[in-house]
């Protein structure tokens, strides 16, 4: 899905707010940074619903720290204030089984200049026939 893809080095991840709101990836490296683009595009609330799938070999890791997370008001060039917060303060932990999914939800609340987005887990380790 276009809404959620990697880079040329496929370790970063990159939500397009304003393409829909769900994605699918499958982890073929470790993600180190996470790009929201697009949040001047939100204006109300919205919710970005991504299955991550992990990678055949397994082990693979997603890096949500504050430091590897950023908010953007186009395609990667204007920053924005925002952050991520987790349900319970706890970020999501990828399931390292082989081509186990793992479903998070995203949702992005404007206020004024300020786009923190609130993330959830909605389940994990599911097993998918490949």
């Amino acid at each position: 899905d276009e809404s959620s893809t990697g880079d040329g080095d496929f370790d970063t991840l990159v939500i397009r707010m304003n393409r829909g709101n769900m994605g699918a990836i499958t982890l073929d490296d470790n993600i180190t940074a996470i790009k929201f683009f697009r949040m001047l595009a939100v204006t109300n609330a919205v919710t970005f619903t991504l299955q991550i799938t992990q990678a055949s070999a397994g082990g693979k890791t997603i890096d949500y720290t504050a430091s590897a997370v950023q908010m953007y008001e186009n395609d990667g060039v204007s920053t924005f204030t925002g952050e991520v917060y987790w349900s319970g303060g706890v970020p999501h932990t990828m399931t390292t089984t082989a081509n186990a999914v793992d479903i998070v939800q995203f949702t992005c609340i404007p206020t004024g200049s300020t786009y923190n987005v609130f993330a959830s887990v909605i389940g994990q380790g599911f097993a998918v026939a490949t």
